[in-house]
């Protein structure tokens, strides 16, 4: 799926959001599809998790996935129009945001 250019100078993270980015917008991965886990793509690549997790995180800092509380797993967007998503062309599915408030905050306490 992603193969990276240890003769890039670019950090290893920004190597995957671009890859990632690339496939989301060529339609190579299904809107609302599961992204592969922060672990499994960690081993695949052969890199730390933590880089996996900063890359995702962009991702999601820029409107290429979002979270499903208490699954875990990202999901790609699903597209609305043509452009690009930090314009606001990208949608959740809907049902995704049930039972989250706007901190993650479920209401229990911190215990």
């Amino acid at each position: 799926m992603i193969i990276l250019d240890y003769r890039d100078t670019r950090p290893l993270y920004e190597q995957i959001v671009d890859k990632f980015q690339m496939l989301i917008l060529s339609g190579a991965l299904e809107p609302n599809s599961r992204m592969p886990s922060v672990r499994s793509l960690a081993v695949e690549l052969s890199i730390n998790p933590n880089t996996i997790q900063r890359a995702y995180s962009e991702l999601e800092r820029t409107g290429f996935l979002y979270t499903v509380k208490r699954k875990g797993q990202l999901r790609r967007l699903q597209r609305q129009s043509k452009g690009r998503p930090e314009a606001g062309n990208f949608r959740k599915a809907p049902g995704s945001e049930k039972g989250s408030t706007e901190h993650g905050d479920d209401g229990k306490g911190a215990d």
